[in-house]
């Protein structure tokens, strides 16, 4: 539930003999006593006015989100925290009218922040959550919202619900509609069902009920192994967030896992936790790319197309794609000249990638030997990516106009070859003075540039 002090600041804030309600999913995660972090709220009003208001009185971030629909987006960060508090115009002549446009009973109840005591419930989503059934609002919400389709594989999973007959029949005949639904709105969508905590079953939920081959991500063969590829990277996500395995095979993978890499818990969380540019989270994206990781290019490349990623995410899913076999290529602990190679390609990611994509496969192709050497491989990389960047990006210790000066070098492709090979030997621990570096760009410049 919202903070009581936040309650009165909106009650405060709101214009007289004006409603303000409390919805969606808040209220659900009220009867599931789940803490949230996103309020939905309905007003009779203008959003933005109270939006920016609430903003202001709280020193949050105001975002109007739909000038048309008169939506609005508020903003509380607390440390690493934020909480979002996004208003929304009642639809409808009440309340009850505008539960009964949203899309599943779970999601249509709604409390009167004056009457805090009080759920309404027009369509009995209480006892649709207490008796865990997924029941569609009406006959028509699949088709009024295809995106739903998508939502209600999500909340299934999540939740642990089962549709109504009537629910699962709607679903299926909207399923030909998702590609009325923008890329964005899918593509959110969809990577909320990998962070359900059961990633697996979502990804075969959404197969089997054809939704894949529909969103054009990550269908036809390869499902299978992505699926489990993805549940061993959620395995290894929530033993590093404290939530440990039952099961006997992976408990003793995970336990190794935890006492070679438990001691980078903190910097792997807060890497994977960090929202990027465009607000999602590595964390998510990860489990993300330990599915694409398991296609051919050509539907990695259609995937990627379909999902509407960023520049950021494109480049840096290429270079996960690209590179998703190169650990299993070495023997024994990497030293600072691979490592600084493997880190100019790939990102720290690509560690936990290749960990997750041993531990998916079937026990004949696996051993104890090559998961603790796997292991060590990665340690050693995570360390380096912790506690030295002195391996990673050393500093330069000589420039262009070292070059220049010293050797009389014209600047150009040339010139910045023979730089970045040197920061490689100093990543390498050849070179780690001035003279050194001078010595080496002495014996290494190429004849032709010379001439």
């Amino acid at each position: 539930m919202i903070e009581s002090q936040i309650i009165s600041r909106l009650i405060a804030l709101k214009p007289q003999n004006r409603k303000l309600y409390l919805v969606g999913g808040a209220v659900r995660d009220i009867l599931l006593q789940k803490p949230g972090k996103d309020f939905d709220l309905v007003c009779d009003f203008d959003t933005r006015k109270i939006a920016r208001a609430f903003a202001d009185a709280q020193h949050g971030g105001f975002y109007v989100l739909d000038p048309e629909r008169n939506t609005s987006r508020v903003i509380l960060t607390t440390g690493n925290t934020r909480i979002f508090y996004d208003f929304a115009r009642l639809q409808g002549a009440d309340i009850a009218q505008d539960l009964k446009l949203r899309d599943f009973t779970i999601n249509a109840m709604a409390i009167d922040l004056e009457e805090p005591g009080h759920i309404i419930d027009p369509l009995g989503g209480a006892a649709d959550l207490k008796d865990r059934v997924l029941r569609a609002c009406s006959d028509h919400s699949f088709s009024d919202d295809p995106v739903r389709v998508i939502r209600g594989v999500r909340y299934a999973v999540s939740l642990s619900l089962t549709m109504t007959p009537a629910t699962l029949r709607a679903l299926k005949e909207a399923v030909s509609l998702i590609h009325t639904i923008s890329l964005e709105r899918n593509r959110d969508e969809f990577l909320k069902v990998l962070d359900t905590g059961k990633p697996e079953i979502g990804l075969q939920l959404l197969e089997r009920l054809g939704i894949l081959e529909h969103l054009e991500i990550a269908s036809g063969p390869g499902l299978a192994q992505a699926a489990q590829s993805c549940r061993a990277l959620e395995l290894l996500f929530s033993e590093l967030e404290g939530i440990g395995s039952k099961e006997v095979r992976q408990g003793l993978q995970l336990s190794a896992f935890l006492l070679r890499l438990g001691r980078f818990k903190d910097l792997i969380l807060k890497h994977i936790h960090t929202p990027n540019s465009s607000g999602r989270t590595w964390r998510t994206l990860d489990l993300l790319a330990a599915v694409l990781n398991q296609f051919p290019r050509d539907v990695f490349e259609k995937s990627v197309e379909k999902l509407a990623l960023s520049n950021e995410e494109k480049a840096r899913f290429a270079a996960i794609y690209d590179n998703r076999n190169l650990l299993s290529t070495w023997t024994g602990i990497p030293d600072g000249r691979q490592i600084y190679r493997f880190f100019k390609k790939a990102p720290v990611d690509s560690c936990l990638l290749w960990l997750a994509d041993l531990m998916s496969r079937p026990i004949a192709e696996s051993s104890q030997k090559a998961w603790l050497d796997a292991l060590a491989i990665c340690e050693r990389l995570i360390e380096s990516w912790a506690e030295h960047s002195n391996v990673l990006a050393p500093k330069p210790l000589l420039n262009g106009n070292d070059l220049k000066l010293q050797f009389d070098l014209p600047p150009g492709k040339r010139m910045g070859q023979l730089l970045e090979e040197l920061l490689e030997e100093q990543a390498a621990g050849t070179v780690t003075t001035r003279e050194q570096a001078l010595e080496w760009v002495e014996n290494h410049i190429p004849p032709q540039m010379l001439q």
